[in-house]
């Protein structure tokens, strides 16, 4: 396994995994986790992240948003979080932010695949957000491999919008778009 350049990783076997599929009922295999904490550990880039980290998802698009994002970045960015949204980074970025992260809070979704990044033995906390209409376990199954500290908060959900105010047809659970609770979540990180 070699880096071509920053953006992209040359592998001349690759080990494929089904972590997002709604119905993934086993840890991941640790000799998968292993690789990936292996790669992470040789990642070298000048930015630095925070310790603490909100893995955004304005880049998903109309898929399960979180309506009161502003307000949860606003109240994670007082007590020191960084504000991060994958997409925009590079592979080696991701790494790194997740690799040293502390504290990860985030909307279920994508960006958490990059846990598997995270040091095995630091004991990571992950606080993964959930509308009710949508909650999978994929990537407490990862927390749980890694022997990370998962907490899950579910959400009241509606559903999701047009940029007119109109309010979306819901053909599938993606179609929902999530409220935080911005108490329960307050009272997550204080505990």
């Amino acid at each position: 396994m070699r880096w071509t350049s920053h953006h992209f990783l040359h592998v001349d076997d690759c080990i494929t995994s089904n972590l997002t599929g709604g119905g993934f009922a086993h840890l991941p295999h640790p000799a998968v986790i292993a690789e990936f904490e292996a790669l992470a550990q040789h990642v070298t880039i000048e930015r630095r992240f925070s310790r603490k980290l909100y893995v955004s998802r304005l880049d998903a698009g109309d898929v399960r948003r979180v309506v009161n994002e502003k307000a949860v970045c606003a109240l994670l960015e007082s007590r020191g979080f960084e504000i991060i949204t994958p997409g925009e980074l590079s592979v080696k970025e991701q790494v790194v932010a997740f690799r040293d992260a502390e504290v990860i809070v985030a909307p279920h979704g994508a960006g958490l695949a990059n846990l598997v990044y995270c040091q095995p033995g630091v004991k990571t906390r992950v606080i993964e957000l959930f509308q009710a209409s949508c909650i999978n376990a994929c990537y407490a199954r990862v927390c749980q491999a890694k022997g990370l500290d998962y907490t899950a908060i579910i959400n009241p959900d509606r559903p999701g919008q047009d940029a007119d105010g109109t309010l979306k047809e819901i053909k599938t659970r993606n179609d929902m778009w999530q409220i935080v609770d911005l108490a329960l979540l307050e009272k997550v990180l204080t505990a």
